[in-house]
């Protein structure tokens, strides 16, 4: 039995050891692995009945305002965004700066609540399992039992890293924080084991014990939960992630072995037999669900801009078919050795990739952030899956059956979507069911450079202006950077990526929106600004007016000659025959148009509202060479977005996600502003007047909002989520 004592335990090492005591100490040891095997063996059990739980209480959430009700009063402590501090008094100004150093807080204690409540749990367990019957502090007590409580638990440790999970209504991606913690603290009673042990031997002068046969084989696991620990911290993973990969899996095994050959006097064969099982079962499934390329033009690969592949797969690589849009894919560039293949399968160093297609179309599609691995044309390949998402919002009868989208069921009546970079992987194929089922939609993407806007033409059978903003965050320096840095692209690729008939032959690696694998494979310089602002400020009629000058300046520079629709002028005869064609010669992003003829009035007045207003201005590309390349991709780019319908849908800077937004998932309505258009009785008004919101709220357990990406940007919209009580579902990229 676990008995708490006293809360005063004075530790100290035994000066005796009879054989009574050497009985009673395996005894209470053994008690307490058999324990922690029930314990671990009754919390997979529950994982799924957890599972469900957490679904029931998120869609009660709504009911629970103690967060929300604690950060709505901050905000009025804190005012309005516009407020001049100079205004203000030294007592509001002291209350603001709490206000505000609260909120901060409260945000933190958000974003991590989940992590920081599973971590309290479990080291709580764990000092109890560690710390109860230490015979009054016995240090040999306790260093034993931390030796054998993470030997029994490391079965769970590697369950819980099965992917998929054998575990019912259980997504493989729910489990990765429990195994991440529960991996970390055992480390840590495992390295306290080794250090409880060597103040003994310092203490009686027998350092001769450590270096015995059997403890030597413990120094290996020392040795290797050392390595695992030190790498898998956020800031040394993300900068060397295929070390910390390569490491992790390797010593996995090696462990596994050597704890066999370390344990004693009791046997660990059974618990070896559950690990290596475990392992050998891992990689059976991958080779039963791996398929390769059978010749090597069945990929095919076209640059989008230097950083984004749009990468098309035969439907023979998947195996296993998906029952729910937004399945995920692991790729590796197959190999002839089969030493190597064989050791990719033991140390499965494969990329994870979402599945913008559904299951039943003709060809498989993947958007590509591109890196270390790169995606070429005429190589071979070796796929393993697809891999099943879980979405929280829909219910799939496609379970053993063709796939069709009318066999999946929508449970949201109102979806808002917010994506960054290539989230827009996950939004794709959500679009498509919520289109099919007459569900409104509305996707907010954020990305670095506009270029990326093109990967949209090969879905333009769905696209519809309507259900898109697009928000480009890069700038002309950093835009010229990305083009100066993609040496391996020659002109000739550069002028064709928008092409999708010809594919060129011509490495961070992409992640997943629905993994959190291979963050560090992230090109850090196109994410880190695909962010978004969130804002629960009042509606204010300022922004409407806003709006409305927007609408005007619009229809004043239209007539000037300042219009998207604009063709590029043909000025290619008057080129300088000097101006090299060289990929550094591209446009970039600028809130200017490319008309000569744009209004500066306009500029300066919508660049003093940036900083006050939460409507964006509409985002035009600019030429920064006037070399013939540079012209016809410009072009190109607008025949482009004209095609989709998508032309006015684009704005500049990071999204303010306010109450703009909170009001289109309850009535629907105007979100962004995007210029004047033709009214019904053909006269033209303001955007915001032609978009008439519902009469009837939604209920809130009826709305979903959708984010995938970069981890930034998604605690951002699941803090503005838990502000408004809609329901949240996320795929990130998780360091």
């Amino acid at each position: 039995m676990v008995s708490f004592e006293s809360l005063h335990i004075e530790f100290y090492y035994p000066s005796q050891k009879s054989k009574e005591y050497k009985k009673l100490r395996q005894e209470v040891t053994n008690e307490y692995g058999n324990i922690t095997l029930i314990l671990t063996l009754a919390f997979l059990t529950l994982i799924p009945i957890f599972g469900i739980l957490n679904q029931r209480f998120v869609a009660v959430s709504e009911k629970l305002h103690f967060f929300r009700s604690i950060n709505a009063t901050l905000n009025r402590w804190i005012g309005s965004e516009k407020t001049d501090s100079g205004e203000m008094s030294f007592k509001v100004k002291t209350k603001r700066f709490f206000a505000i150093r609260a909120k901060n807080v409260l945000i933190f204690l958000a974003y991590n609540s989940r992590s920081l409540l599973l971590f309290v749990f479990l080291v709580s367990i764990m000092s109890l399992l560690s710390l109860s019957d230490s015979n009054n502090g016995d240090l040999i007590f306790v260093a034993k039992r931390v030796g054998k409580i993470p030997a029994v638990c490391f079965p769970t440790i590697l369950f819980l890293s099965l992917k998929p999970s054998p575990l019912p209504h259980t997504l493989y991606l729910a489990l990765l924080p429990l195994h991440k913690w529960l991996s970390r603290i055992i480390i840590l009673q495992a390295l306290l084991h080794v250090a409880l042990f060597c103040g003994s031997f310092q203490r009686n002068g027998t350092w001769e014990k450590a270096w015995k046969k059997n403890n030597m084989y413990g120094w290996v696991p020392f040795i290797g939960f050392s390595i695992i620990f030190i790498t898998s911290l956020s800031k040394f993973k993300n900068k060397f992630y295929r070390f910390f990969y390569f490491q992790h899996y390797l010593w996995t095994w090696i462990i596994v072995i050597c704890l066999q050959l370390h344990i004693r006097p009791v046997k660990y064969s059974y618990y070896t037999a559950v690990n290596i099982s475990i392992l050998i079962a891992q990689v059976v499934y991958r080779i039963r669900l791996s398929q390769k390329t059978a010749n090597a033009f069945d990929v095919q690969v076209t640059d989008v801009t230097p950083a984004l592949q749009l990468v098309e797969l035969p439907n023979y690589l998947i195996t296993n078919k998906a029952s729910n849009p937004g399945a995920h894919i692991r790729i590796t560039e197959y190999n002839s050795s089969f030493v190597v293949r064989a050791f990719k399968q033991i140390i499965p160093y494969y990329h994870p990739y979402t599945l913008v297609s559904l299951p039943s179309d003709t060809t498989q599609k993947l958007i590509i952030r591109t890196g270390k691995f790169r995606f070429l044309n005429r190589h071979k390949y070796l796929a393993a899956g697809s891999y099943d998402s879980e979405l929280s919002f829909t219910e799939s009868k496609n379970v053993n059956s063709k796939f069709s989208i009318a066999k999946l069921k929508v449970k949201a009546k109102r979806i808002l979507i917010i994506v960054g970079g290539t989230g827009i992987s996950f939004a794709l194929p959500i679009l498509r069911i919520s289109n099919y089922h007459g569900i409104p939609i509305k996707i907010v993407w954020v990305v670095h450079d506009y270029r990326e806007i093109a990967v949209l033409k090969w879905f333009d059978g769905f696209i519809h202006g309507d259900d898109f903003e697009i928000f480009v965050t890069g700038s002309n320096s950093e835009s010229n950077n990305s083009a100066n840095n993609s040496s391996m692209l020659d002109n000739r690729n550069m002028s064709h990526i928008y092409t999708r008939e010809e594919f060129d032959l011509n490495q961070q690696d992409e992640t997943s929106p629905l993994l959190n694998d291979n963050i560090a494979d992230v090109a850090s310089s196109d994410n880190y600004d695909e962010n978004v602002e969130i804002s629960m400020d009042n509606e204010d009629s300022a922004d409407d007016n806003d709006c409305e000058e927007m609408c005007i300046e619009d229809l004043s520079g239209s007539e000037s000659g300042n219009d998207m629709n604009e063709e590029v002028p043909d000025a290619l005869e008057n080129l300088d025959p000097s101006i090299e064609d060289s990929p550094s010669n591209k446009f970039a992003s600028s809130g200017k148009s490319f008309s000569r003829k744009t209004s500066s009035s306009r500029r300066t007045n919508l660049s003093k509202k940036s900083s006050m207003s939460t409507a964006n201005e509409v985002f035009t590309p600019t030429l920064t060479s006037s070399s013939e390349n540079a012209y016809r991709q410009l072009q190109r780019f607008k025949d482009i977005i004209k095609s989709l319908n998508i032309e006015h849908k684009i704005y500049k800077g990071r999204p303010k996600i306010n109450y703009r937004y909170y009001n289109w998932c309850l009535y629907g309505g105007f979100t962004q502003c995007s210029g004047p258009v033709e009214g019904s009785d053909r006269s033209v008004v303001c955007c915001r007047d032609l978009v008439k919101p519902d009469s009837i709220q939604l209920p809130l357990k009826d709305i979903w909002v959708i984010s995938a990406g970069p981890e930034g940007l998604v605690k951002n919209v699941k803090m503005w989520v838990q502000e408004t009580g809609f329901n949240f579902h996320e795929e990130s990229f998780r360091t």
